[in-house]
Order: C-alpha cells, then sequence, then structure tokens
C-alpha cells in the first residue's frame, strides 16, 4: 500500500477510536440538574408545511391533544404548497392558517414567531408527530436556567418497511448522541422535526438564519455561542414520517449534507468553546473521512473480488458471497477482529485500535434502541447487522457535496415533491366532531 494512503487510513482508524472512546465516556458522565429560573406559561406551536397533504392532520392531531399547562396556539404555515394542505388545514377549527408564496422554511418559521403570542415557540415539520407529554417535557426543560432551547429524542413512524427500518436505527442513534452531547453542552443540532424555544431568547439571536440549508444547526451554534444552554428531552419522543422512495431519500440527504458543508464554512472558529474543540471538528472528521475511509473501502471490495475471481475462474460462488457478506455485515469486523487477536491476520497497534472502534459503534447503538424504544426485536437486529451499506450511501452523498465548498450562496428553500394522491377524507377530530 501507498505510504500515504496508509498514514491516511491509519489515522482515520486512530481518530474513529477516539471519538467512538469521547462518546463511551459522555455516555458515564452525570452533571448536576441545572436549577429552574423561569416560569412559562404560554406557548405558540408553529408547524412550516410544504407539500405536507400525507401527514399535516396527523401531525396536528398529536399537537391538539398534546398536553399543556396553559395557554396553547398553534400556527400552521403552508408554504406555497401545491398538493391539498392548506384545504386540509383549513377543516381544522383549533389551528391558525397562514398561507404565502414559497419562501423557505427559515423565512416561514420568521415570520410565524413574529406574530406568536406565547413565551415559548415550538417547531414542529408537518410529517412529524409528538407524544401527548412532548410540549410539557420539553417545558420543563427550558424552565432550567439559561436554557433557551431544546429538542427531544426522534423516531421514524413509517419504519417497518425497507430502507426506512435502517433509518430509524439511525435517527435513534443519532438522538443518543444528541443526548450524551448535551451534557456538556456540545450539541449543535436542536432537531429541525421538533424544537422548542424560549421566544424572547431565539429573538435576541436573530431567529432562524435564511442562508444555508441547516436552519436547526445554525440557531443551535448562535445560541450555545451567546452563552445559552441547550438541553434533550429524553422523557418524550418525536415521529417523523421519512423518505419512502430512494430519490426523496437522496434529495433529502443532499440537502442536509450540503447544508452541514455550509455550516462548516460560516460557523468554524479558531476558539477554545466545546464547539469548536469537539462539535465543529466532528462535522469536518465526517466529510474528511467519507473521502478517505468511502475510497479505501471500494478500492479494498474491488481488489478482493478481482482476486477472487482470479482464483476461481468464476464471477459468482459462494465464497464470493461469503466475502461480499463480510463486507455489507457487521460479521465481518467481528471476523477481522478474531483474525488479529489470534495472529491469523498480520497484527499492528494501529489496525486493532481501528477494529475495536469500529465494534464499539455496535453496543452504542443497542443501547440507543433499548433507551428511545423501550425493546429489541428483529426490526433492529437487520439493519444493526446490515449498517455498512447505509453508512457507505451516506459516504457517498458527502463526497458529492464536498465541491459545495466552494458554493458561496446557499439559501433555506425545501422543495419536497407534491404527491398526486386523492385528498384525504376529513376525520371526526379535523372537523371537531366529539
Amino acid at each position: 500500500m501507498n505510504p500515504e494512503v496508509k498514514f491516511l487510513t491509519d489515522a482515520m482508524a486512530v481518530i474513529c477510536f477516539l471519538i467512538t472512546l469521547s462518546y463511551y465516556l459522555l455516555l458515564l458522565y452525570k452533571p448536576k440538574r441545572r436549577k429552574a429560573d423561569r416560569s412559562f406559561t404560554s406557548l405558540t406551536v408553529i408547524v412550516p408545511a410544504h407539500n405536507e397533504q400525507r401527514y399535516i392532520e396527523a401531525c396536528l392531531q398529536s399537537v391538539i391533544k398534546a398536553e399543556f399547562k396553559g395557554e396553547k396556539e398553534i400556527i400552521v404555515v403552508d408554504d406555497g404548497s401545491t398538493d391539498a394542505t392548506a384545504e386540509i388545514v383549513s377543516r381544522i377549527k383549533a389551528v391558525t392558517l397562514i398561507r404565502q408564496p414559497h419562501r423557505g422554511k427559515a423565512a416561514t418559521m420568521n415570520m410565524a414567531i413574529a406574530r406568536a403570542k406565547g413565551e415559548l415557540v415550538a417547531i414542529i415539520d408537518g410529517d412529524t408527530e409528538i407524544d401527548a407529554n412532548t410540549l410539557e417535557e420539553m417545558r420543563k426543560d427550558l424552565e432550567q436556567e439559561k436554557t433557551a432551547g431544546t429538542t427531544c429524542p426522534v423516531g421514524v413512524k413509517n419504519r417497518n418497511a425497507g430502507l426506512l427500518m435502517w433509518l430509524h436505527v439511525e435517527a435513534l442513534y443519532a438522538s443518543l448522541l444528541r443526548s450524551i452531547m448535551t451534557k456538556v453542552n456540545a450539541n449543535i443540532v436542536n432537531s429541525g422535526q421538533c424544537g422548542m424555544f424560549r421566544k424572547e431568547e431565539l429573538v435576541k439571536c436573530g431567529g432562524f438564519s435564511t442562508l444555508g440549508l441547516s436552519e436547526d444547526m445554525d440557531i443551535a451554534i448562535r445560541l450555545v455561542r451567546a452563552g445559552y444552554h441547550l438541553a434533550l428531552s429524553e422523557g418524550t419522543m418525536a415521529h417523523t414520517n421519512m423518505p419512502d422512495n430512494f430519490a426523496w431519500f437522496w434529495q433529502q440527504r443532499l440537502r442536509w449534507f450540503r447544508g452541514n458543508i455550509n455550516i462548516v464554512m460560516r460557523h468554524t472558529r479558531l476558539n477554545t468553546g466545546i464547539i469548536d474543540l469537539y462539535s465543529m471538528p466532528l462535522v469536518i472528521y465526517g466529510y474528511i473521512q467519507s473521502l478517505v475511509m468511502g475510497g479505501f473501502t471500494l478500492y479494498k471490495i474491488i481488489d478482493g473480488y478481482c482476486a477472487q475471481v482470479q482464483a476461481s475462474g468464476q464471477f459468482l460462488n459462494w465464497p464470493i458471497v461469503a466475502f461480499l457478506i463480510d463486507w455489507v455485515s457487521a460479521v465481518g469486523i467481528v471476523k477481522w477482529t478474531f483474525r488479529l487477536m489470534t495472529g491469523a491476520a498480520p497484527f499492528t497497534p494501529v489496525d486493532f485500535i481501528g477494529a475495536i472502534g469500529s465494534l464499539l459503534t455496535y453496543p452504542l447503538i443497542v443501547i440507543a434502541i433499548i433507551k428511545f424504544d423501550k425493546k429489541f426485536d428483529i426490526n433492529h437486529i437487520i439493519p444493526i447487522l446490515f449498517m455498512a451499506p447505509l453508512w457507505w450511501l451516506c459516504m457517498i452523498v458527502q463526497v458529492i457535496c464536498i465541491p459545495e465548498l466552494f458554493n458561496k450562496k446557499q439559501y433555506n428553500i425545501w422543495t419536497k415533491p407534491s404527491v398526486n394522491q386523492p385528498l384525504p377524507a376529513p376525520s371526526k377530530a379535523a372537523v371537531g366532531v366529539e
């Protein structure tokens, strides 16, 4: 192997191990609970919606039913939808509907915040449902001293088919990482699917930026830099509907990873704050890892496959299938670690550290599932065993998005497609019938 490539892959392996180790240390860390310094009795729930006819009614019914000890105002802003979103919302009596031309999510939220009457502002996506206690749990966290924003764990509601099982497990793992990073105020993703803020502090920080595609990360970073704490309300959960076709999924990931690069460009600082020393480097590392390890992995798979074909004279046989299964499943990393430990493969400290770093990710995923789903079944086991293809796919998208570094203008406009399906019949709840 080329010495330069060997150095890069070894460096990535060591960094991966150190990052995973930091997650375990944060998992074990027990911060002091913050004291309450405020009380809030009014809330405005804002639901920005663009082509959400499939899910908007279920979203709003979950918000209406959610408990809140005080006044609760619900505003839906239909941001230039081309489907029946506005018609569905107009049937629901407990909701204020505002219609506007397509301006983008950030501009939509800022307009609604300016009209909001509540001391607290919750932002809930139109394809997301919340638990009955979500608003109350988030209110309690926002009453803690210097806490300006909070989010909650997110799962995938439509998770019982194909790729969506993988996305659910991925979402639970991401929620665990946000949970542990919140302990040291290093979480820089106040989830756009379900978040709540103190309105006064949110307005002081300038509201949501219309620059870039990751307005949830942008506001989280600005609030932390302003000296505020961001919480994660672990006693509740939000349930979002993820893309149920590959084209939509691809578009979503392109938007996320393009937005993350814009965040890196606008918010990277040479400071000593926790987000500058830890959170932002993690985002940057993700793209470097995708470029280096993604390319190296692809090379190893192609090289190994060609060697198998040359040795057997066949393009596909059981040894080749076993070889490919090792690469796409957790079985391969377990076997590789075992071979290193038994001397069946040449042992080097860096290879061993890299293998252990990869293996230690899986217990964290299991912890996330048990912590937030409260169960562990076959719909969790299959994605865990075959998580590698999703990771590789995300690496590919990240590499594709790297040229975004040279794009100086990125505006917060969403492009969710309209769904061509009949208008849902009004439910009794929607028209206010008991």
